[in-house]
């Protein structure tokens, strides 16, 4: 007991602030999580809204001995890999850049920040709860005020675009299916205690959001949301991880096999999957792994 105490009173002691950051620190996460996503749907700086990751980041690798056994996910392993290669694509690139690979390196890191404390604030139903609440209403308002603007002037190609950093049908189409099935899940998990008119507005806002992805015609945000909807549908019914992956594989599947069918088999088909042709998608990605290769 001696020793224990010497060598204690030998560490150098963190300050009850510091303590209280880093042991409690899934709320301060959480709410800089919800600000960092909310953000994105108003504010049209990309700074702006990253400003609250830097400071998740800090509190994340602060309490680095509280998760490290994520580690040991393999889930968590995919995102890891997936970021240590995303900056070594500026290594074989054709002109070195060091800013650019900094850059990325920093970006990596916020986003393994992200992950991690996404990871962890899941685990509280606190967070789950508030968190597809929050992200479905603003992203209601602000495909609202889009839909306004749209109504109001409509653009050449008749695609709704978002507001903030979703100044393309694309990027809205994905982020508004994403924010659509989030207040889906609210409404499963969250509406039993929750006032009846909060329930009838998560409701109506999932609804704004849907007309509002069929209106970017972003045939990769439909599909990606009908993907989405069937694994949250799926998450609900099946708790087994491995029977879930293969059954969400299964619908990923059957997904892609009505569209090839739609698109060889049915009159039309191809313009109704792809109305502006592969865009050289298929180019694009040979030359890619060329590059890689």
């Amino acid at each position: 007991m001696i020793r224990a105490s010497g060598e204690a009173l030998l560490r150098p002691a963190r300050s009850a602030p510091l303590r209280f950051l880093v042991d409690y620190r899934v709320p301060l996460c959480a709410t800089l999580m919800i600000v960092a996503l909310a953000s994105t749907f108003v504010l049209g700086s990309q700074s702006a809204s990253s400003f609250a990751t830097y400071i998740l980041a800090v509190y994340v690798l602060l309490g680095a001995a509280h998760w490290r056994g994520l580690f040991l996910d393999w889930g968590v392993l995919l995102v890891v890999a997936l970021l240590v290669y995303i900056p070594l694509t500026s290594v074989w690139s054709a002109t070195w850049d060091g800013r650019g690979a900094f850059s990325q390196s920093v970006r990596a890191l916020l986003v393994f920040a992200f992950v991690v404390s996404f990871a962890e604030c899941l685990q509280v139903d606190w967070f789950r709860r508030r968190m597809t609440l929050a992200i479905a209403t603003v992203a209601a308002l602000a495909a609202s005020a889009a839909l306004w603007m749209f109504l109001a002037e409509p653009p050449w190609d008749e695609r709704l675009n978002g507001l903030g950093q979703l100044d393309t049908h694309v990027k809205a189409g994905l982020v508004y299916a994403m924010a659509a099935l989030y207040g889906i899940a609210w409404l499963h998990d969250g509406r039993d205690s929750a006032p009846r008119f909060v329930v009838w507005g998560v409701a109506a806002a999932v609804a704004m959001l849907a007309i509002a992805v069929g209106l970017t015609g972003s045939r990769t945000a439909m599909a990606c949301g009908a993907f989405g909807l069937a694994c949250l549908l799926l998450s609900h019914r099946i708790a087994n991880v491995g029977r879930f992956l293969r059954l969400a594989f299964a619908v990923a599947g059957a997904l892609a096999t009505i569209l090839f069918a739609v698109y060889f088999a049915v009159p039309g088909g191809e313009a109704l999957v792809l109305p502006r042709g592969d865009s050289f998608r298929l180019d694009i990605w040979a030359q890619f792994l060329g590059r890689i290769a």
